[in-house]
């Protein structure tokens, strides 16, 4: 009788394990496209992440060479204004 069960429903346990399978093979059909996908938008986060940072390595090098040329300016036009003031000072204390 036994027997007779396992041909019975043998069968049936294969068509279920065959159904099992294909839906495993389903989903890692489907995680394989995730895991590229996932993948893919990663490395165009890294480029992005790349180009950032130059971009802002050269905004930092472009506020600093600014930032002298000002402080520059600002001394030269201090040195010119003392020297004016003491132009006008000879001036006047020479009448």
């Amino acid at each position: 009788m036994e027997d007779d069960d396992d041909a019975l429903y043998g069968d049936i346990a294969a068509v279920s394990e065959r159904g099992a399978l294909a839906d495993l093979s389903e989903k890692l059909a489907e995680s394989e496209k995730q895991r590229v996908a996932l993948e893919t938008a990663l490395q165009q986060q890294r480029a992005e992440k790349k180009e950032l940072q130059k971009a802002n390595d050269t905004l930092a090098n472009n506020i600093s060479v600014l930032f002298n040329t000002a402080r520059a300016e600002i001394d030269r036009k201090t040195r010119d204004i003392q020297r004016l003031e003491q132009e006008l000072h000879r001036a006047t204390t020479k009448r």
